[in-house]
């Protein structure tokens, strides 16, 4: 995220280094980092199904279940929409 950026990379140049500009710059970072590490110790992976048990095949609908007739356009705008991108 900062570092494709280049406007941090001051700080790494000779003669630029300073530590408060340093923290400034970079404190976001592991606090991004920290908060993701949280929520992953907070909510974890307890529903986690492993792919070989994944039910991929049954309780599929079929395309008639699951089309239906579009009811035509009420108006000039939904008309020429319709005719757009039908």
């Amino acid at each position: 995220m900062q570092l494709p950026s280049g406007y941090h990379l001051q700080v790494f140049t000779k003669g630029n280094w300073n530590v408060s500009n340093f923290l400034v710059a970079y404190i976001n970072l592991p606090l991004f980092f920290g908060a993701i590490f949280l929520h992953w110790l907070k909510h974890g992976r307890k529903n986690f199904v492993p792919p070989a048990e994944l039910d991929m095949v049954s309780n599929i609908p079929s395309d008639k279940d699951v089309s239906y007739k579009e009811p035509p356009p009420k108006n000039f705008f939904a008309k020429v929409v319709a005719f757009l991108f039908t």
